[in-house]
């Protein structure tokens, strides 16, 4: 006869290592054994070479941690500039130092933050649900949706912002079950490097700061035995210092820009107010016939929706603090995608610090089953596993899709044969610090990272004139490096073309001495 009280114990002592090797194999299911190894490429190719050429920078140039540049030099003929908060790039520019320029050490970094965020969900999920299956399940889904495997190996800052969010959290709970002032402060400070990384991430901080100033002027009441913060007047400080170090932050970022190169990344907002209503209409027709499709499968989302709904509609069956964190979190994801409607069409990345409110919305559904329905809450977990094996499935075919179908063209078509330029470019003697011109790729870096040469691409501006190349070429460009030869014929570039000293594939290069 089974003990099923000794199972229990044997896997209530074992779940951590469990929880990591399902982990694992999730990986191991979408290829990440060879993804982990791949260049920049597919979905928003351009934005990943932008990180890693503030990590290549960092490397090659031996700069100082407020001095980040990239591989695209602009106007200012420096490439300085900031878009994010520099640490992860600084810290992959020196690891590179000793390693040499390898994207697994980049990528591996990222996954192993959120691996580390989902590994601080689960045990908070252990204190709150008291059931170690739920426990893993939930952060087993977060590694279901299509957009967070994508972006958890590769080298946009979101995925690490949200994970640290994650982990804030974690300290957060400690801080609610002790009310010792020393975890609010741990809270605040991790809560701060997310923001620095993502300023999207802050919405769980002013989640709870909204929750302080509801608790401190007695507008509502969290709990009933003492308050949520039982010192008022200690939490105060370390809540506003969160805002004074990332307001440090953004005047030093702006001030950095306007001295160096201030329009190749957004510092600032896109609100849907400044769009025409057919603009409107054309981005909520492409978010919901397909952008949206890559956060969760359709049915997915819709049973979130559902859960959100009852959440709302029961208050008086809900835990308060989770009732509020729902109904605040809501609004502030609302308030996000209004500021940000021009780009989130498109742009799938900046989807991933909203999936906060998602996953406060499955956490606070849970515990209403625990403690409401608690024979739903003890077999519910048999569905929700095979939920997540049917989201397994369709997070595998979209990996697929976006590493072996129509998203790989650009990179196909245009920037692959510049992956292992490097060495030609030497041996034809262009050194990394001769300025070239990159057609037609109209990214800021992709061209330019994967060869490593500084100098100028498309973007921004017409290459279809002359008087582009003869600008450039006034600030020193020397080399121009052609990755579609069918361009060859155009007569804007006929001055440029008449001295090639070199082909690598599809890629002519010219020696632009001389050019009429």
């Amino acid at each position: 006869m089974i003990n099923t009280k000794y199972l229990q114990s044997v896997f209530s002592r074992t779940s951590d290592l469990f929880f990591i090797i399902f982990l694992l194999i999730l990986a191991f299911v979408y290829d990440f054994n060879h993804i982990l190894f791949l260049e920049p490429q597919s979905v928003h190719m351009w934005r990943q070479s932008d990180c890693l050429s503030f990590a290549l920078n960092y490397c090659m140039e031996h700069r100082g941690f407020f001095e980040p540049a990239i591989n695209y030099i602009g106007v200012k003929g420096n490439g300085q500039t900031i878009s994010d908060f520099p640490l992860i790039y600084f810290i992959v520019g020196k690891i590179w130092q000793f390693t040499g320029q390898h994207e697994i050490i980049f990528r591996g970094i990222v996954l192993l933050i959120f691996f580390t965020g989902l590994f601080f969900l689960y045990r908070t999920l252990i204190k709150l649900f008291k059931d170690r299956l739920w426990a893993m399940l939930i952060p087993i889904m977060m590694f279901t949706s299509p957009v967070l495997t994508y972006y958890s190996s590769s080298f946009l800052m979101e995925i690490p912002s949200l994970s640290i969010v994650l982990i804030g959290w974690y300290f957060f709970f400690r801080f609610y079950r002790t009310g010792l002032n020393k975890w609010l402060w741990i809270t605040m400070i991790i809560f701060t490097l997310a923001g620095l990384l993502k300023v999207s991430a802050l919405l769980s901080y002013f989640a709870l700061l909204g929750l302080f100033v509801f608790e401190w002027l007695k507008l509502f009441t969290f709990r009933q035995d003492r308050p949520v913060f039982p010192e008022p007047r200690k939490a105060i400080l370390p809540l506003l210092t969160v805002v004074a170090v990332i307001s440090a932050w953004f005047a030093f970022v702006t001030a950095y820009n306007n001295a160096h190169n201030r329009d190749f990344f957004l510092v600032g907002i896109l609100p849907i107010w400044e769009m025409t209503p057919a603009e409107i209409q054309f981005k909520f027709h492409e978010i919901a016939t397909h952008w949206i499709f890559h956060n969760f499968p359709g049915y997915f989302q819709l049973l979130i929706v559902l859960f959100w709904i009852a959440m709302i509609v029961f208050p008086k069956r809900n835990n308060r603090i989770f009732y509020y964190l729902n109904l605040v979190l809501a609004i502030g994801v609302v308030m996000y995608l209004l500021l940000f409607f021009q780009v989130v069409a498109g742009h799938d990345y900046y989807w991933i610090n909203l999936y906060i409110l998602l996953l406060m919305t499955v956490v606070s559904f849970g515990y209403f089953l625990k403690t409401n329905f608690p024979f739903v809450f003890k077999w519910g977990k048999i569905v929700f596993i095979a939920l997540l094996i049917l989201n397994v499935v369709y997070t595998k075919n979209k990996i697929d899709e976006r590493y072996h179908g129509a998203y790989m063209d650009y990179y196909n078509f245009y920037m692959k044969d510049f992956s292992s330029m490097k060495e030609y470019n030497r041996k034809l003697g262009i050194k990394r610090e001769d300025l070239v011109i990159s057609i037609p790729d109209g990214t800021i870096n992709a061209s330019l990272y994967l060869m490593d040469q500084k100098g100028w691409s498309t973007y921004g501006t017409s290459f279809e004139n002359e008087d582009f190349y003869r600008k450039n070429m006034a600030r020193g460009a020397k080399y121009l490096f052609v990755s579609d030869t069918t361009l060859l014929k155009a007569a804007y570039l006929r001055p440029f073309v008449k001295h090639q000293i070199g082909a690598y594939k599809s890629v002519a290069v010219f020696d632009l001495k001389g050019a009429e």
